[in-house]
């Protein structure tokens, strides 16, 4: 409990950190962006003031022409005077009408949508009677002033700018993608390393297994030899007592057998065969009654026999456990379905159903029964999972549970030669 804890506490942590990761970055880059674009339009209003100028001067030096020919981007440019009246004008600008409108405006650069583009306007001129119209940013117009016009290309710019926002948008969901990818990489690792210690886990119980049973099997052939002699020379009265005996050795050695089943190559040596004609070989000496409802159009899965065998023993012997505590003997209900991958073999008791659901009731000796090895379900698990399949075992609504087994179906002989044959 203290892992667990200990764990989610971990988790909380990360999950806090990558959230406070992801907004931290969100902000720092949305005002390093908003810093680029203001910057941009600090220098854009520069240039084409820088630029307003170079045209004033190639206009007193008479290559105002060269100067259009080198800068493509000047889509119009004009001068008026203080009467708002049009001196000089080249190429797309503003009649008299609209540049007094734009004037009283008091705004000496717009970005005009219509035709993206920059338009600039500039009070230029020195000393003179003033006039009562007041100029751009708060100027007062004088009769000696000029109006400097300029239309500039904005493509560049709404360029960069598209670019800009869609950077802007992109970027919270890229670093959401990673954040999302570094999650998903650290869960896998943390599954690895779950089945890496699980490995470990069964290797060390493998050794120690493999040793137990051996030392165990030795002293009970002894006792199975000694047990048969003393009921040959022992009275009558006292062999029927013998009974006990005899069904507790055989209960070490099922349990020393299970061992072996669990620690077995789960794989084996598969081959193809019919699923309804081996369960109705395995349950015909059975003393319980069995009800078999095949659904399956094909039933055919490619599998070891003797690990198969071990499955069906071990979920059926659980079922039928189950309803012997429960003092329940209504037939076992064992349901063949098809689906596109996989045999589904459902095993419906009317027992006792699952006590502990939050339990991992298929770790390797976890049992709530008196009599039980704990090993029987890890078998189970162990063998499908090894083939490509999986087991859900759940309460059923009115009574008992149900053992879902999910068998890979047989492939063709070709497509399946074993290797290790």
């Amino acid at each position: 409990d203290y892992a667990v804890m200990k764990k989610n506490i971990l988790k909380g942590l990360l999950l806090g950190f990558s959230i406070t990761v992801y907004f931290s970055f969100n902000i720092i880059f949305f005002l390093l962006i908003t810093g680029h674009i203001k910057k941009e339009k600090i220098f854009i209003n520069y240039n084409i003031e820088k630029l307003a100028f170079r045209i004033l001067e190639a206009n007193r030096e008479g290559v105002l022409e060269d100067m259009f020919d080198y800068y493509r981007e000047i889509k119009g440019f004009a001068i008026y005077d203080s009467r708002f009246e049009i001196e000089l004008g080249y190429g797309d600008y503003f009649t008299e009408e609209e540049i007094y409108d734009f004037f009283l405006g008091n705004v000496e650069i717009i970005f005009d949508k219509k035709s993206n583009s920059f338009i600039f306007l500039k009070q230029i001129g020195g000393m003179g009677n003033i006039r009562s119209v007041t100029g751009i940013n708060g100027n007062i117009l004088r009769y000696s002033d000029k109006i400097l016009f300029l239309k500039i290309d904005a493509y560049n710019y709404q360029k960069n700018r598209i670019l800009y926002f869609m950077i802007l948008s992109l970027f919270p969901i890229i670093l959401l993608l990673l954040i999302i990818v570094l999650a998903l990489l650290y869960r896998k690792n943390e599954s690895y390393k779950i089945k890496i210690e699980e490995h470990q886990t069964l290797a060390k119980l493998g050794e120690a297994s493999r040793t137990l049973a051996h030392e165990i099997k030795n002293p009970l052939g002894a006792i199975n030899i000694q047990l048969g002699y003393l009921k040959k020379i022992a009275p009558e009265n006292i062999v029927k007592e013998f009974g006990v005996f005899e069904y507790e050795l055989d209960r070490i050695k099922s349990i020393t057998d299970r061992i072996g089943d669990f620690l077995r190559d789960p794989l084996g040596f598969p081959q193809e065969f019919n699923v309804i004609n081996y369960i109705n070989e395995i349950i015909k000496n059975k003393k319980y009654r069995f009800i078999i409802e095949d659904n399956t159009i094909d039933a055919d899965i490619f599998f070891d026999k003797r690990r198969f065998e071990s499955i069906i023993e071990n979920a059926l012997n659980n079922a039928m456990e189950s309803q012997d505590e429960a003092e329940n003997i209504d037939p076992i209900k064992i349901i063949a379905d098809n689906s596109k991958d996989f045999v589904i073999i459902s095993i419906v008791d009317k027992g006792i159903g699952l006590r502990d659901k939050g339990k991992d009731i298929f770790q390797p000796y976890y049992t709530t029964k008196t009599k039980g090895s704990g090993i029987g379900l890890s078998i189970v698990k162990r063998f499908i999972e090894a083939n490509g399949g999986k087991i859900e075992i759940y309460n059923n609504d009115d009574i008992g549970a149900t053992a879902k087994l999910y068998i890979k179906k047989g492939k063709t002989k070709d497509e399946n030669t074993d290797c290790r044959r």
